[in-house]
Parts: C-alpha cells; sequence; structure tokens
C-alpha cells in the first residue's frame, strides 16, 4: 500500500477544536454540530435518514467526486454506538475532512473519489451521545427509547444517582459478608469476584453508584433510556440482555442503517470504528468444516467466516496491524459479537466488513503499544461488572480481569485522575453499613491521550483510505470479433476484476447480496446464434483475475455489437466491437 504524507499542521489544526476535548466534558462540541459543518464543503453531502428515539438527526455524511455517483461502488463506516468510543467517531470525522480536503490536490485521494463514493454515520447512538454530556457524568450505550427494565409498570424511575456529588456516576461497593466481591490485593481498588480456591472471603457487594429510588429492593434496575444500538442487529442477537430491545431492529437507528445497506448494493464494503475488532483478530473459517462452510447450506448462524474469504480478511488484518503498529493482544476486553453492526454487515448482509477498535490503553510492560480495553460500565450494572478472580502472576489469557489490570496499570502510570478513589459515603438505603463510591472514571477507558490521539486518528484515516482503494474494479480488458465466414462472427471478451478484492464475498454468492456481475451482450439487428445474451458472473478474485466468454452472431459485416459489464458493488464497463 502506499504510503501517503499528510499536512501535519492542517490536518492537526482543523481537528483540534473537537479532538482535543474531554469525552467527559459537558461543555464540548456535539459531533452532530461538526459534522453540519462540514456540510459546507463542495465534496460533502449530509443528510438525515431517520431520528433517534430521542428525536436526533442520524446523519449520513456521503463524500464523492463530481458527478451523481450513478455506477460507483460505495464504502459506508459506522462509528459512534456508544459514547464510550467517542475515538471512532473522531476517526470517521477526520476521515471526512481528510477526503473533502484532499480532493483536487492529493492524487490518490481525487483517483479514489472519482470511482468510489464514501458514507459516513459518524454516530450511530446521538442520544447516548448527548447523555454523556450532562452531569452528573456517566457511562450509557442507551438511546432515549423509554423502557421499563424491571417490569414494574413505571418508565425510567430508577436510574443512577451522584452519592458523593463529585460529578461522576462511578461504582459503589457495599460491605456485605454474603456479598460477591474483594479487593484484589494485587491491584488495590480494583474488585473481583472472590474465589474460595484462594482462600478469598466476599466481603462486598458491587453495583453502579445510586439509591433504591422506587423502594423495590434493587438499585438502578431502571435507568433513563432503552436500547443499546451496537446490540440492536439480528446477527447473534441477545435476546436476554436488558438493553438490547425488545427484538432485532427495535431501534430506529439500527433499523435506518439496516435499511440503507439493504436499499444501496453500491455498498460493498463497511467499515466499523467500534467495539468490536476484526482487523487484529481477523475472522477465520473452521478447518473441521460445519453447516455453512464451502459446499454445504448455510444455516443461521454462522460461526465462522466461509473459507473462501478467510484469506482476505486475513491480509486485510495483516496489512492494517502493519500500518497501525498495534498487534492481536490489542483486542483484551474487545466486546464479543452479538446484536453488533460488524458481523451483522458480513454474516446477513453479504458485505466484507472490517472493525477497529482504534486505541485501547497499553499494557505497562509495553508503554509503546496500544492495547487492552476496559470492562463495560453499563454491563457492570447489570452484573455487578462481571469480574473474576485473577493475579499479577496468572497470564492475561487465563484472568477474567485482566483488561481492567491492564487499565488500571496503565491509568496509575499515565492518567492517574482516570480511577477514582474509594471513598466513603451516607447511604440512605445502607445506614448501618459501609459504603464507598470510587473506580474508573466513565468515558475514559477508550480515549488516548491528547499527546498521541493525532497519530492515532491519522494512522486509522490512512488506513480506512487504503481499504476503500482495494474495492473491486470490473473492466473489459479484451475485446475482438473473429470472422467465421458467412457473415458469422465469434465475439470474445476478457472481463477482469483489476481491483484487489473479489467482487463480493462468498456468502453473498449465496445470500444474492450484493448482487453478481452481469454482463450483456448488445446485438444491432445481429442474430445472437450461440451463446446467451445476458450472463452473470460469480464472484471473481481481485488482482486482475479475469473469466473469457463468446458468443456467436450472424448479420452484415461493418456492423457493431457492445458488451457490458459490471456489478453495482464493483462499477462497470462497456466495449463496442467493430464486426469486420
Amino acid at each position: 500500500m502506499a504510503i501517503r504524507t499528510l499536512d501535519r499542521t492542517l490536518f492537526a489544526l482543523a481537528l483540534f477544536a473537537f479532538m482535543a476535548s474531554d469525552p467527559a466534558d459537558a461543555t464540548a462540541q456535539d459531533p452532530s454540530d461538526r459534522l453540519r459543518a462540514l456540510n459546507r464543503s463542495d465534496r460533502v453531502d449530509v443528510t438525515s435518514i431517520g431520528r433517534s428515539a430521542g428525536g436526533a438527526d442520524l446523519l449520513l455524511a456521503t463524500v464523492a467526486g463530481p458527478g451523481d455517483g450513478g455506477g460507483r461502488p460505495a464504502v459506508l463506516v459506522l462509528a459512534g454506538e456508544q459514547a464510550a468510543h467517542a475515538i471512532g467517531t473522531d476517526v470517521a470525522l477526520a476521515a471526512i475532512e481528510r477526503l473533502s480536503d484532499g480532493y483536487g490536490s492529493d492524487p490518490e485521494i481525487t483517483s479514489l473519489l472519482d470511482g468510489v463514493t464514501v458514507h459516513f454515520i459518524p454516530l450511530l447512538s446521538p442520544d447516548a451521545e448527548r447523555s454523556s454530556r450532562q452531569r452528573p457524568v456517566h457511562e450509557t450505550r442507551r438511546n432515549d427509547q423509554p423502557r421499563d427494565d424491571d417490569r414494574d409498570g413505571l418508565v425510567d424511575e430508577d436510574g443512577p444517582d451522584d452519592l458523593n456529588g463529585d460529578g461522576w456516576i462511578t461504582m459503589m461497593r457495599i460491605e456485605d459478608a454474603t456479598g460477591e466481591y474483594t479487593e484484589d490485593e494485587d491491584e488495590p481498588g480494583l474488585m473481583r469476584i472472590a474465589d474460595p480456591a484462594r482462600g478469598d472471603s466476599p466481603s462486598w457487594r458491587l453495583l453502579v453508584e445510586g439509591r433504591d429510588d422506587d423502594g423495590d429492593g434493587r438499585f438502578n434496575e431502571d435507568p433513563k433510556g432503552g436500547v443499546d444500538i451496537g446490540a440492536n442487529f439480528p446477527r447473534r442477537y441477545p435476546w436476554f440482555e436488558s438493553v438490547a430491545g425488545d427484538y432485532p431492529l427495535s431501534a430506529p437507528e439500527a433499523r435506518a442503517v439496516a435499511q440503507l445497506l439493504a436499499d444501496r448494493d453500491e455498498i460493498g464494503m463497511v467499515v466499523v470504528f467500534g467495539t468490536r475488532d476484526n482487523l487484529l483478530s481477523p475472522w477465520k473459517s473452521n478447518p473441521a468444516g460445519e453447516p455453512g462452510s464451502e459446499g454445504e447450506r448455510v444455516r443461521e448462524p454462522l460461526k465462522f467466516a466461509l473459507a473462501g474469504d478467510a484469506p482476505w480478511y486475513a491480509e486485510i488484518a495483516r496489512r492494517y496491524r502493519e500500518r497501525t503498529g498495534r498487534s492481536e493482544s490489542d483486542t483484551l476486553g474487545v466486546r464479543p459479537e452479538g446484536g453488533d453492526p460488524l458481523s451483522w454487515a458480513y454474516f446477513q448482509m453479504g458485505r466484507w466488513a472490517f472493525g477497529s477498535s482504534v486505541w485501547t490503553p497499553p499494557a505497562a510492560e509495553r508503554p509503546d503499544s496500544t492495547t487492552a480495553i476496559p470492562e463495560d460500565r453499563e454491563a457492570a450494572s447489570d452484573s455487578a461488572s462481571r469480574s473474576g478472580s485473577g493475579d499479577s502472576r496468572t497470564s492475561e489469557a487465563s484472568d477474567p480481569v485482566a483488561a481492567e489490570r491492564r487499565r488500571l496499570r496503565w491509568i496509575r502510570a499515565n492518567r492517574p485522575e482516570d480511577f477514582l478513589d474509594w471513598e466513603p459515603v451516607d447511604h440512605p438505603d445502607f445506614e448501618d453499613r459501609r459504603v464507598e463510591v470510587g473506580g474508573f472514571r466513565p468515558l475514559t477507558g477508550w480515549t488516548p491521550p491528547a499527546t498521541i490521539r493525532d497519530s492515532i486518528v491519522r494512522k486509522e484515516v490512512e488506513f480506512l483510505i487504503d481499504i476503500a482503494m482495494l474495492l473491486p474494479r470490473i473492466e473489459i480488458v479484451e475485446s475482438k470479433a473473429e470472422s467465421l465466414g458467412d457473415d458469422t462472427w465469434r465475439v470474445s471478451v476478457r472481463i477482469a476484476n483489476t481491483g484487489y478484492l473479489p467482487t463480493r464475498t462468498r456468502l453473498a454468492d449465496r445470500l444474492g447480496r450484493p448482487r453478481s456481475v452481469r454482463v450483456d451482450l448488445e446485438t444491432n439487428g445481429q442474430e445472437l446464434a450461440g451463446g446467451r445474451a445476458v450472463r452473470l458472473l460469480e464472484a471473481l478474485p481481485g488482482s486482475g483475475s479475469a473469466e473469457e466468454l463468446t458468443w456467436i452472431v450472424v448479420g452484415k459485416g461493418n456492423g457493431r455489437v457492445a458488451v457490458s459489464a459490471g456489478s453495482a458493488s464493483a462499477g462497470r464497463d462497456r466495449k463496442e466491437i467493430q464486426l469486420r
């Protein structure tokens, strides 16, 4: 891949106002306002494709070269599925600016946008982002769709409370011999499930900071809002997760994205900057075979990529790691698949789908690297942080709190203000017990330091440009007519995919979306004596792979026929052929 040189100064100045802001700063600029401002560019068109549950526009930014874009393949970039992953929105906004500013001045970007349309939805969950800028600051994945989580007939009546008035909703531990948790002796402040095999005695209950506002004996079980957009897509939909919604695509935001992809066959690739990652740990095929692997009927849910697609995922992942300097260990703590747009785009919609978590707190022993991701704060409210046993002598692979360990060690060495020490509070529901609040500061688990943020975003933007250039491209590279005598002609063409990726995934061959390459022979009064006027080609591998097609036509000499070939997601080409 070519390495482009950015104007560092201009790029940094353009993004400074947005990217330098603290994600937990209630005065930070609304990303939607930032996106609307980009609409002034000649190359950027910002439209609304729907509204969130809370009434916010779900904004789609389209970046393309001149013309109506008809016949151009497209890439869809998604980001901002949850407020804590603001870095993904940063990358999407930076990419829009980079493409817009580079058209006409950067030859590679100009060439890209003349042949490819790039769509962006930088903020998949505008409601959650808006909530994150309100005080007290709390970490939520939910949109504003009202939901009766505890099924008591009331809605959103028992959410978290700022017990110590510090402006942050963190965690709350209650001294309780019947609780499940203990404080880790190797990482003081970190709570983990007590392990009887180690001789641990449980001594704390662990909850999200708050009171029993509705007096039902439970805490924070019915907070404001309803659906996590990143868990509302159909692929392995988590039916019994409280924030997944009532059914797949029940959230208007997820439904709008699904409709967009269903309506636009030209979108051959989906790139997600979010909390899942298959660029560091690419999807593999099942070597033992399974229902839905090559040669067998597709059954849902597939657990593995089809064997014909896996090598492409492996190679793209290799290039990503080479470009960014990240490694597979950086996936520690990444959310598993389930209801997410990344796996849905491939496994159910047949598109090439690539996901990057962008940045994670690095391990203390590798200060120049980027690793580890926090536990999800709202998931903690459902299962009391899902912490497990483990210590510094245990390998990360067998340590259930490895992600929290890495995060805490990195915070203590680099950004100690992101962990709030436990402090006692007077709690009206536990007047006779010791109660303390503290833990990780919300909205900081995916936030890199300002000193390296620009560099991280730049690498992701440049890789996005690289990967968009890998889309398939149909070209008719050879065409000829041979006289067979008696006004009979053999018409031959070689149709090649001069892009890198196959014209569509192997899974799309079975799903039928996006559509296969269609080849049409257009006669001009001649009779078609051999071959079909319309031919459909399954996936053509990239890098110049070609297929030869022939027809026999009967007609007078000095006439012409034409062959057109293409698909919405791989572009089109047309050649006229003289019969002489």
